[in-house]
């Protein structure tokens, strides 16, 4: 599988079980304890998306970065290139 191939996936199934879990607990009507509004439920639930939604894409971004050998070459204070071995 490619490198941009993976990442879509991972992130994909991350979002997938983000929606889940948020459907699930509306569901079950978890937010009604939280002595919110409508409003602040509405406003929660945003903020819980987008927290995940940034994190999963930084992972993401973290882990292409490792798989697509962008990490290979690393240049040290001095200015010598290294290449790491594998």
């Amino acid at each position: 599988m490619t490198v941009r191939g993976w990442l879509l996936r991972y992130v994909g199934v991350c979002l997938a079980i983000l929606a889940a879990a948020l459907i699930a607990v509306w569901l079950l009507g978890g937010y009604v304890d939280l002595g919110l509004s409508e409003d602040g439920v509405i406003a929660l639930i945003i903020t819980i998306a987008v927290t995940a939604f940034l994190s999963i894409g930084l992972m993401g971004l973290v882990f292409y970065s490792g798989r697509s050998g962008a990490d290979d070459k690393v240049i040290d204070p001095t200015g010598e290139v290294h290449r790491h071995r594998r």
